[in-house]
Order: C-alpha cells, then structure tokens, then sequence
C-alpha cells in the first residue's frame, strides 16, 4: 500500500470543502485531479470513504476516522522537516547489502538525482542501522513502518524525502503448490495490518 501527502491533502480539503471542486480551487488543482487522488487513495486503503450522490458527498465511518487520521499525519509531517537529497552535501549513508532489493532502489534513486554521497557503510540488519543512526552521523533511508516510533524525535530525526518521492511496497512471497498454514496465515496477516495502519499514521510521498 502506498499512501502519499499530495493524497492525504486533497482528501482533507474536500471533506472540509464538501466539494471537489472547491478544494481544487483551494489546492490550485483540477476537480478531475482531485477525484482521481481521492480515489486512488481508497484503493489503497482498501476501503470506500467518500459516498458521492448528486449534489452531496457522505462521508462514510471510514471516511470519517481516515479524515481525523490524516490531520494527524499531516500536523506531524509539518513538524518534519522534508529534505531533498540532491541539494544535502557529505551525505554519510547507510545502505543494505548489493544483494538487498533496497540497495537495488536507492542505488536507482541516487544515480537518476545526482545525489552526492561522500561516504556509505553496507548494512542489512535494521536494528542496528537504527541503533548506530541514534549514536552517530550517519544517516539511511529507510520504510516509513520502521520510523512509527521516532515520531516524537527525541531519538532519531525523521526528513520525509521530497523532489522525487521514493516509495516503498512489501509483499508477500509464498510457495505456488501449497497454502499457507494456519500460524502462517494469521502471522501475515497481522503484520499486513499492523502495516496499513503504521502507514495511514504516517504517509510515504513518506518513502521516496
């Protein structure tokens, strides 16, 4: 599931504009613009927010928790300062291993932006990434689910990616000729929930 600010934004102001086209006015968009955001931001919650009818739209439960949510996603992104990687000079950064999916990514992701690393240390374990970004200057990129408990700062400093985005999508690999056992299937399916509901707190245009 990805989820991004440009989403969560205009999914407020039609909520608190009742209108699709007036929160295109408010955000300098397009009414077409607005209702594919809003829709495409359902599909990735899997869940229907907004019933729209002819002259009114009714939010639904959903709607109405997901719009309390995404005020809180937004008040804590203003509190992050968003970076753009490009323009940030001696970046120390810690990758995983050549092998890892992710370095794949990042490695896409710094050659396409110019981003100018001086120094990188490879790392596959996350727990001691994280552990050696709080006691150093050292810094990664990492999926927004790892960062749910730095939100306060007072450990590690989150910088959402901005100028592009870089997201982030898990998925589930299992074996073609035989269903998952019932352990298994429980498992996978708590952290997929536990996963949309870290991402619907937080928000990846979060992840570039």
């Amino acid at each position: 599931m990805s989820i991004s600010i440009k989403q969560l934004k205009a999914y407020v102001a039609v909520v608190e504009e009742n209108s699709f086209s007036l929160a295109a006015e408010r955000l300098n968009a397009t009414q077409s613009g607005m209702s594919m955001l809003v829709q495409n931001l359902e599909l990735s919650i899997g869940k229907k927010l907004i019933n729209r009818a002819p002259g009114k739209m009714i939010l639904t439960d959903s709607g109405k928790k997901f719009y309390n949510d995404s005020l809180e996603i937004l008040s804590l992104m203003e509190k992050a300062e968003p970076i753009t990687l490009s323009k940030q000079e001696n970046i120390k950064i810690i990758v995983p291993c050549p092998d890892n999916s992710r370095r794949i990514a990042l490695n896409e992701y710094f050659t396409t932006h110019n981003v100018n690393i001086s120094k990188t240390l490879e790392m596959d374990g996350m727990i001691g990434t994280l552990e050696l970004i709080a006691s150093s200057d050292w810094c990664s990129v990492l999926p927004a689910v790892l960062c749910d408990l730095d939100l306060d700062g007072s450990i590690r400093t989150l910088s959402p990616l901005i100028s592009p985005n870089f997201t982030t999508e898990y998925v589930l690999i299992t074996s073609a000729s035989k269903e998952l056992n019932p352990i298994s299937k429980l498992f996978s399916e708590k952290i997929s929930k536990e996963i949309k509901i870290i991402s619907s707190k937080m928000n990846n245009d979060l992840a570039t």
